[in-house]
């Protein structure tokens, strides 16, 4: 299979993408499988469709892109042999209307609007069986066919006061789990076809809610998007302060992770310091942008307005203390003894699942954004990222917390170089071209992926969000656990619906 290199941020010509018929592309699956799938694009061409992925060689820190041509009513489904890809592939029968060749079934996976209602009925149903394929079976060798799961024995949610938003979690035993299953998508909000046809305002707000409260993540990779199809790279006065609101906004999920889960055990003095320490980030956002999540400041090419770092420095000193005793609350010998090997997903799982974010770091990987395809900013003021080997849930903590205290030492040290940022200039987007776009934001890796057509506008669009990567290793970590573990090996994953929800 021919791959062509494209960089983090940038562009390539849509006429050098390698093509392959699905034949072709059936053969040279092997190749696929040691590289780590980042997102897929479906691009609807006059008799065909075109699916183009763009992969991972992490170990040589390289993205690539290659494509498949599809002709006929029928997908081919990757995920009984790249599970990796496994989550990312479930919408595109929906997305193009073809039908599954073979592999896991489809689940509600950003339904239509008119599929939302059966959907949700399917949920409620207690008597209904789960027809999903979970994506850690085909860790294994392939299966001749798909194999259905037993019906599950226990059912949580769509709607339920554990979870932020819809979503269902099937337990075949809730006494000591076995099979886990996560279904999301039931509040389809159409913002993917909404930002092809917003004006600019528009569209920046839109990608500001992509995922969740990632908004200054998700608002970046669609500035990042846009400026590598137009060719352009933001001078260093406008890449720091964006990278400053990132850390601010990687600083405070982390915080309000950390405090579920203490919250889950029962830790209440802990949880209590910790959502303390993550009203001090919003607060220190607010002061820098007018808002307590960003909105209204990045802007495709530039800054809206310069941020406001009067008292940052001092705030951020007062929240380098809270850290420490925060971090002498959490690694106590109660809490560290609850959460030690709970939830626990091996090194081998994470990779063949392709986790990403501090789910994955925890479990022994270093994949890192920042570290591994940095754009702006981290070229040069490099951050170290941080990784745990035992993939437990308490390894997924004390990763939280190391990266914690590498951000405030970022913060500490870019904050004096601050300065006036220019103010945006109008982009001119060329023709014909794929970009992509990934952030590391505080649950892993953001992905946008845009293809133009020959006017210059946007022809297709796709996200791929951190949660969609790694839920499938959250139905591996709840192998075992018991009743009263489920609600922290959750909380410590950090998943965000909107991910889904799009």
């Amino acid at each position: 299979m021919i791959f062509l290199p494209i960089p983090n941020g940038r562009r390539v010509a849509r006429a050098r993408l390698p093509a392959r018929e699905g034949g072709d592309w059936a053969r040279e699956l092997p190749r696929l499988l040691d590289r780590r799938p980042v997102g897929v694009l479906p691009l609807r061409r006059s008799d065909s469709w075109q699916l183009i992925w763009v992969v991972a060689e992490d170990s040589a820190r390289r993205l690539l892109a290659t494509s498949v041509i599809v002709r006929g009513d029928r997908i081919r489904m990757l995920g009984s042999r790249w599970p990796a890809a496994s989550q990312m592939e479930r919408p595109l029968p929906r997305l193009t209307g073809l039908k599954p060749d073979r592999g896991p079934l489809p689940g509600p996976v950003r339904p239509d609007e008119a599929d939302l209602a059966a959907a949700l009925s399917r949920a409620l149903d207690p008597d209904t069986p789960d027809d999903r394929v979970i994506a850690t079976r085909a860790l294994g060798p392939p299966a001749p066919a798909p194999v259905e799961p037993p019906t599950p024995g226990y059912r949580l949610g769509p709607v339920h006061g554990r979870s932020g938003a819809p979503m269902v979690l099937r337990l075949d035993n809730p006494q000591n789990v076995q099979v886990a299953s996560i279904e999301l998508g039931f509040c389809h909000r159409g913002l993917v076809e909404a930002l092809r046809h917003a004006d600019p305002p528009g569209a920046v707000a839109l990608a500001g809610s992509l995922a969740g409260d990632a908004v200054i993540a998700a608002t970046l990779a669609w500035c990042e998007l846009l400026e590598g199809l137009a060719g352009v790279e933001v001078p260093p006065q406008v890449a720091l302060p964006r990278a400053t609101l990132l850390e601010l906004e990687r600083c405070g999920s982390h915080f309000g992770t950390l405090g579920a889960v203490m919250e889950a055990i029962g830790h209440e003095r802990a949880a209590v310091a910790l959502g303390r320490l993550r009203e001090q980030l919003r607060q220190m956002m607010a002061t820098a942008t007018g808002n307590r999540l960003g909105r209204g400041v990045l802007w495709p090419g530039g800054l809206v307005r310069n941020l406001n770092t009067a008292g940052l420095a001092d705030r951020l000193r007062d929240l380098e203390g809270g850290l420490t005793e925060a971090e002498a609350l959490v690694e106590t010998t109660w809490s560290m003894s609850r959460l030690e090997g709970l939830g626990i997903v091996s090194g081998e799982e994470a990779q063949g699942l392709g986790m990403v974010g501090p789910a994955a770091r925890a479990s022994g990987s270093d994949k890192d954004i920042r570290v591994h395809f940095p754009t702006g900013a981290w070229w040069e003021h490099p951050i170290r990222n941080q990784s745990q080997g035992v993939g437990d849930t308490l390894a997924r903590v004390r990763v939280l917390l190391a990266e914690l205290g590498a951000s405030v030492r970022w913060l500490a040290g870019v904050l004096p170089r601050l300065g006036p940022a220019t103010a945006p200039a109008p982009l001119r987007i060329f023709p014909d071209s794929l970009g992509i776009s990934l952030i590391e934001s505080a649950r892993g890796e953001l992905a946008l992926m845009a293809v133009t057509d020959s006017a210059g506008q946007l022809l297709s669009v796709e996200v791929h969000d951190p949660t969609v990567k790694n839920v499938a290793g959250v139905e591996l970590a709840l192998r075992g656990a018991e009743p009263t573990d489920i609600p922290a090996i959750l909380q410590s994953f950090n998943l965000s619906p909107a991910g889904y929800d799009r």
